[in-house]
């Protein structure tokens, strides 16, 4: 009955277990691509106006410890819509 809720949830999870190894821009090196978003800041003199592949150094906002979901499902009928007109 749940088995397409349980699927989409878990290709969401490990979406987000994935994105976490992910390697992402890092911004504000003195070596690497130039980052287009930066060209103010080269103008006025500024180094660190580079950008480089590479994995996150700031994994602050990451969950060290794994977290275990519950979910409360109410299967009584008392929150079924009653007569088909939703009141």
């Amino acid at each position: 009955v749940v088995e397409k809720e349980i699927m989409q949830l878990r290709v969401i999870l490990q979406s987000i277990e994935a994105r976490e190894r992910e390697r992402t821009w890092l911004r504000g090196k003195v070596l690497g691509e130039f980052d287009d978003n930066k060209i103010v800041d080269l103008a006025i003199g500024e180094k660190n106006v580079f950008k480089r592949r590479g994995q996150r150094e700031d994994h602050s906002f990451l969950q060290a410890l794994p977290k275990r979901l519950s979910f409360v499902v109410d299967v009584s009928g008392s929150m079924a819509v009653f007569n088909g007109d939703g009141r």
